[in-house]
């Protein structure tokens, strides 16, 4: 009863949390501003693909913007680029960061930027290449594929986390094997760790092979 009721707090923990990350506030999109546009300089970096991040900048006056963008709209963007910012001319505390305009306009940059990230950081001797097939071949065949920078951006994440998880699954599988041995757990004590054990392992398997579908479907030859 206690494991079931750990795992059920556990739950809702991590729902909470899903949902706390996902909520996108009104700042800095504000659809109805009407006034002024003015420039400001990107402060931080966006590094995640599918993740939920904030826009950060700063005008000449020192004002600092921001804005939340949702998975789907979060891209690369740069620190130290300009962006404009429409200010409403009525209320001052509202105003809408013209994201969607920088990265059109950005978006072959925010390409060769990530294919650069690629051929830097995946190496054909790391576990995510190891996964997925990937080999030294692999950078010319996607930058030469017509993959959107979406899509390499996508891939450039998922590889780094197929790295990540497959250090932590370690760790876990370790920990958990050690305690089995050496505790001789009954089935319900078994119960939440076993569930995490698989939870991390699956991580790492659903990583990889989104991985390889990218690259079935933009690299098949390399």
């Amino acid at each position: 009863m206690e494991i079931i009721t750990t795992a059920l707090v556990i739950v809702a923990i991590a729902l909470i949390g899903v949902s706390a990350a996902s909520r996108i506030p009104k700042t800095g999109r504000y659809p109805d501003v009407k006034g002024d546009t003015v420039q400001a300089t990107i402060t931080n970096r966006n590094i995640m693909a599918e993740k939920a991040a904030t826009l950060r900048a700063k005008g000449s006056d020192g004002r600092k913007y921001k804005v939340k963008l949702k998975p789907t709209e979060a891209k690369m963007w740069f620190k130290g680029d300009t962006i404009e910012i429409l200010l409403d001319s009525n209320d001052k505390k509202k105003y809408r960061v013209l994201f969607n305009d920088y990265f059109q306009k950005n978006e072959e940059r925010m390409r060769r930027a990530v294919m650069e990230e690629i051929r830097n950081r995946i190496k054909p001797n790391l576990f995510a290449a190891r996964f997925t097939g990937y080999t030294e071949k692999t950078p010319d065949a996607l930058e030469t594929s017509k993959a959107d920078f979406n899509a390499l951006f996508s891939f450039s994440t998922l590889m780094r986390l197929i790295d990540i998880y497959t250090v932590a699954s370690s760790v876990v599988v370790i920990i958990f094997l050690w305690w089995f041995l050496s505790a001789g757990p009954s089935f319900k004590q078994m119960l939440l760790p076993l569930a995490i054990v698989l939870l991390v392992l699956w991580a790492v398997y659903s990583t990889v092979e989104t991985c390889k579908k990218i690259l079935k479907k933009f690299a098949p030859e390399g």
